[in-house]
């Protein structure tokens, strides 16, 4: 029962301190990267929708993490 509970805690630990990070982090990133990638449209279509899919990744895992801190 302890080992379970020691393996939840560090789980959950893990994806909220990632959740702290995306949250922070990947807002200034996405701005600057948005900007760039605006310019450098015409050469590289696939890299942007990398990063933005990177992204939504993120936005979607921030949205599960809210949904389980509920519980």
């Amino acid at each position: 029962m302890l080992v379970i509970s020691y393996l939840l805690c560090t789980f959950y630990f893990r994806w909220f301190y990632y959740d702290m990070f995306s949250l922070g982090y990947a807002r200034k990133l996405v701005r600057i990267k948005k900007a760039a990638c605006i310019c450098r449209a015409q050469k590289n279509r696939s890299t942007i929708w990398y990063k933005h899919s990177l992204f939504k990744t993120m936005k979607i895992i921030q949205y599960l993490n809210m949904y389980f801190y509920k519980c």
